[in-house]
């Protein structure tokens, strides 16, 4: 009878447990395009309860090409929402899914949310174009400079001209 009667117990915190963790939820995102190295990802995370609570937002990616930098605390006001960005750092192109969990300060699961789709363009492509203006500029500046120089030659033998033809008259 009492392990009956504890189980019931169990059973009735259990789906109370179940019933809070439904008020917190991760707004679900639409695919992320993901243009630099360094960046913040944008989470909302919204809580219907009638008190604020505090918790942490664990990010993980499926793929090596973008690193979470860090989990990140966050503070939720009682029936309300906060916006929370997580620093990710892109390594390489590619796509990688990006997954959300909400845990309490023990680590239990309250919630988590579908993983979003990041398309990353790390900025390899920046780096390049940086690397080619360079070397064009580069070049530009040598051009004018050989220019400035086969100008100041032709000065000075015009000058020694100049000079010559006005000292014999």
């Amino acid at each position: 009878e009492n392990n009956k009667k504890r189980q019931e117990y169990l059973n009735k915190i259990s789906e109370n447990a179940k019933k809070i963790s439904e008020k917190i939820k991760i707004l679900p995102s639409k695919q992320i395009n993901l243009i630099n190295s360094n960046s913040d990802i944008p989470v909302t995370v919204t809580n219907t309860l009638s008190y604020p609570i505090k918790a942490n937002l664990i990010s993980t990616s499926s793929h090596h090409i973008l690193q979470v930098r860090q989990n990140t605390k966050i503070s939720i006001p009682a029936q309300g929402g906060t916006v929370s960005k997580i620093p990710v750092k892109a390594i390489a192109n590619g796509t990688a899914r990006l997954s959300f969990t909400i845990t309490n300060n023990q680590g239990e699961i309250i919630n988590s949310a579908q993983p979003v789709e990041i398309t990353v363009r790390a900025e390899w492509e920046g780096i390049g174009t940086t690397i080619i203006a360079s070397a064009l500029l580069l070049l530009l500046i040598f051009g004018i400079s050989r220019a400035i120089i086969k100008n100041k030659r032709r000065m000075n033998i015009n000058d020694e001209e100049y000079t010559k033809t006005t000292q014999k008259n």
